[in-house]
């Protein structure tokens, strides 16, 4: 049913784990590609993504900082974002659109997204595969149980890993085996 939209949005996808092809071997370019193609398959199957992404925290950088945020089963999201002093919740779910599988994210109206000056109360959505292999870790659970509240304020604009912030939490190392399909950090236990 995904297939041909999968294909559309396979090449970009490729083209943005290449981006740092430079940096990267030939073995370590196809194993993204590789990776890649595998999550875009996931993809086609609804209840293949639900099932990996239900419970499990996820770690991204971007121009926004390190974004640590734990995805509930029953759709509760909760997100440790740079420089804030408390946590962001909210709610996230899949659905199908015309161009095929997409998670969406909805956070409170007085939450505020200081990089898109965008503020919370409506659904954002981005396709699923993309999301996933844009996350540099995914551990099952909730290793910072962020459903409570952040540990501490995260650094604006630095990188670190989850092992890294589970240390300066003060609950010693990451246990949990990254799962993502295009991992920054190796497994750290």
């Amino acid at each position: 049913m995904f297939r041909h939209a999968a294909a559309i949005v396979l090449l970009p996808a490729l083209l943005v784990l290449s981006a740092c092809a430079s940096d990267l071997t030939k073995e370590e370019i196809s194993a993204r590609r590789a990776a890649a193609g595998q999550v875009h398959k996931m993809a086609e199957t609804p209840s293949a993504v639900q099932s990996f992404l239900s419970d499990t925290t996820t770690k991204s950088h971007s121009i926004h900082g390190t974004q640590i945020e734990y995805l509930a089963a029953n759709g509760e999201t909760f997100l440790w974002y740079p420089g804030n002093n408390r946590g962001v919740s909210g709610r996230w779910k899949l659905q199908i659109a015309s161009y095929g599988l997409e998670i969406c994210f909805l956070y409170g109206e007085g939450s505020y997204n200081p990089v898109t000056r965008e503020r919370g109360g409506s659904w954002k959505c981005d396709m699923a595969a993309y999301y996933i292999l844009k996350r540099d870790e995914i551990v099952s659970g909730n290793p910072f149980r962020l459903s409570r509240k952040i540990p501490y304020v995260l650094p604006k604009k630095i990188d670190i890993s989850l092992d890294q912030a589970m240390r300066s939490s003060g609950f010693g190392p990451l246990r949990q085996k990254n799962r993502a399909p295009v991992p920054q950090y190796p497994d750290q236990g």
